[in-house]
């Protein structure tokens, strides 16, 4: 059973959080920061020719501050502008659009990401810029790679057996035939 001196320390404590957490609603660009830092998805935004104005902490650990420059070059390193590209697409649907991805980091390494790509307008609606979120699936695509192989071992194995059993019936075909044979020969 809760006393009282424990539940005005937990309402004291309540009150310290919910005040910490209201300190940061204050300034909207702080918090707008403070929620892009702590996403634990990659979040980039680029200009109509695809320049990088803006990434999120996960996007500049994982590749590097690069504002300024083409997001092909940093994200996939390639020397135009990808083909598939989601943010194109959005560009010119004007819709949200999702494509998988492989991107390299700064070390060098290749990963599969979730790539979604949207829009964003100015007051008058025009399309200014384009945001990605990017969503590393490495292990959800592996677990599909290995799932797409146990398919196709299995698929190998099932053609195997049924043409096992396709020779099993040819082979007793022939034998019901030489038995009738030998039985009618006197």
């Amino acid at each position: 059973m809760e006393t009282s001196r424990e539940k005005i320390l937990k309402e004291s404590e309540l009150s310290k959080n919910y005040q910490a957490a209201r300190n940061i609603l204050k300034n909207k660009e702080k918090l707008l920061n403070a929620v892009m830092d702590s996403m634990g998805d990659g979040l980039s935004i680029q200009d109509l020719d695809m320049r990088i104005i803006y990434q999120n902490k996960f996007m500049v650990d994982n590749f590097g501050a690069h504002i300024g420059e083409y997001c092909y070059n940093i994200y996939e390193r390639r020397d135009k502008i990808c083909e598939g590209c989601p943010v194109v697409k959005a560009y010119r649907s004007g819709e949200t659009n999702m494509a998988l991805r492989i991107g390299i980091t700064k070390d060098g390494a290749s990963f599969r990401f979730e790539n979604i790509a949207s829009v964003l307008r100015d007051e008058q609606g025009k399309i200014v810029a384009g945001m990605e979120l990017c969503r590393i699936v490495e292990k959800r695509e592996a677990v599909f790679d290995d799932l797409k192989k146990k398919k196709n071992e299995l698929e190998s194995f099932n053609k195997l057996m049924v043409d096992r059993e396709l020779k099993m019936i040819e082979l007793k075909k022939r034998i019901e035939n030489l038995e009738k044979r030998l039985e009618q020969k006197p």
